[in-house]
């Protein structure tokens, strides 16, 4: 008879169809780091269960070239015909889906533990709330608000999902939950994507740049009015001030029986709570501790835990490809980093999140790596960036070569932003004018202020042009900008 851990490997797996057995490309999904990622647990929680299926011909592992996953091979796992049969004989077939899904949702996790939340959520939403639900970076808001949007789909909802990042503005949500043909304005974002049945759902609103604060806060007031309750998952602090009619929910770390459910089977009860204990029931620490490492210290935070233990046990490949990521403002593909070699010892190490085949540090982990720089090697990690992207081509680079200029902070990094503006407007205007806030700040050179005036007003954002042009000196130039304005 199947374990619980062995019902839930293969249920996973099945998910996948047999054509995948003898593809070169394979979902990262079906990699041990992927599969652990999908059942929220530590990896090493898969080993003695894999051991016995593949013991009993149930599974069988080989290596492959994992999609998004660099050039390596790696191994992965496929459930055999046998293995389906003996799931058909469980209660653990996957459930069918029954509404639409639009937009960068995350693949399907096995969530231990929150069934109270859900339920207090899933109420609350189906009676025409809106929420935001708040908490610790990795506290296991975006696997809540997931299984959440599951529970509206499998009962015929519509769901449409968009994940933040820096370069994020409120057309950029309108594309995510419509598609690519969806309308700029904000009450015109809200007619299209607002309907009976429908949960609009903003994730890692906390990423959002203060330039775009504004102006995601109105979208998300315009669309709450309507038919369509909106799920905004943010870390603690939100950088909203000004949701109207919106209930806060704060989630806290796991009980103490659904933590230890993380662990690796076999691990004795004073063990198990020593860790969740010293954990606080943090799930993303709890995946990233390993058992060779014994037990975590009593009083230590989750952030000095990852500080001392995980970021420490990297080889100098894995701390130059978290450094490379940690400095980005926007996830990259492995295929483009210039330290891509340590992206497969960060993926074991459950250091990453995946986002289709783009990847980032958990945020956890990114925040706790940044705090250790200083800001002369801080500037020293920027500017080598900044001359890596300078030597690739195309409108991406550019921007992320200017990302690396601003934070280096010289002036004649402004300089180069007026000159290469226009390529990265044309590319991505809600990029283009991060970078514009950014360069105003390090010179005095009017003409930077200026483009960033004639950009927001271009982007249909009067407010900001308007502060930008009392900010110009008096002259022929401001009087011709505030007449436009």
């Amino acid at each position: 008879m199947l374990t619980e851990a062995q019902s839930r490997i293969l249920a996973r797996l099945s998910e996948f169809s047999e054509s995948l057995e003898k593809a070169w490309d394979v979902p990262r999904s079906l990699s041990l780091p992927g599969l652990a990622e999908s059942l929220g647990v530590v990896r090493s929680a898969l080993h003695p269960p894999l051991s016995m299926l593949e013991e009993e011909d149930l599974v069988f592992s080989r290596n492959a070239h994992v999609i998004g996953g660099g050039s390596r091979r790696r191994t992965v796992i496929h459930i055999t015909k046998k293995g389906r049969r003996e799931l058909e004989k469980s209660d653990r077939t996957p459930k069918k889906k029954t509404g639409a899904v639009f937009g960068p949702i995350p693949d399907s996790v096995v969530m231990h533990g929150r069934e109270e939340e859900v339920g207090h959520i899933t109420t609350s939403l189906s009676d025409g709330n809106s929420i935001v639900l708040s908490g610790l970076p990795g506290i296991g808001k975006s696997t809540l608000a997931r299984a959440v949007s599951e529970h509206f789909s499998q009962i015929g909802w519509t769901i449409r999902w968009a994940s933040c990042n820096l370069d994020c503005d409120a057309p950029s949500v309108g594309n995510m939950w419509l598609g690519e043909n969806s309308p700029s304005s904000s009450s015109a974002i809200s007619s299209a994507a607002g309907s009976g049945r429908t949960l609009l759902i903003v994730d890692e609103a906390q990423e959002l740049h203060p330039r775009h604060v504004d102006g995601v806060s109105q979208l998300l007031n315009e669309v709450s009015s309507g038919p369509s309750p909106v799920l905004v998952v943010v870390r603690a602090p939100s950088p909203f001030d000004s949701l109207i009619g919106f209930d806060d929910y704060r989630i806290g770390g796991l009980k103490h029986h659904d933590a230890t459910s993380l662990l690796p089977e076999g691990i004795d009860s004073d063990t198990a709570r020593g860790i969740t204990d010293a954990l606080g029931g943090h799930p993303l620490a709890i995946r990233l501790w390993s058992p060779d490492e014994g037990l975590p210290e009593k009083d230590e935070a989750v952030q000095e835990f990852v500080q001392s233990t995980v970021i420490r046990r990297l080889s100098d490949q894995g701390l130059d490809s978290l450094d490379e990521l940690s400095l980005s403002p926007i996830p990259l593909v492995v295929s483009e980093m210039g330290h891509e070699e340590g992206t497969s010892e960060l993926d074991d190490s459950a250091v990453l999140r995946w986002s289709r085949e783009a990847v980032e540090p958990h945020h956890l982990v990114r925040n706790v790596r940044r705090a250790t720089w200083s800001e002369e090697e801080a500037a020293e990690l920027h500017s080598a960036a900044a001359e890596r992207w300078a030597s690739v081509e195309g409108p991406r680079a550019r921007r992320l070569e200017a990302h690396h200029r601003m934070e280096r902070g010289e002036e004649s990094d402004a300089i180069w932003i007026s000159e290469n503006i226009q390529e990265i407007s044309e590319h991505d205007s809600s990029a283009a004018a991060i970078l514009l806030e950014s360069a105003v700040n390090l010179t005095e050179d009017s003409t930077i202020r200026e483009s960033a005036v004639n950009l927001a007003l271009e982007r249909g954002e009067v407010g900001i042009a308007d502060l930008h042009i009392s900010e110009l000196p008096d002259g022929a130039s401001r009087k011709l900008l505030s007449a436009r304005s």
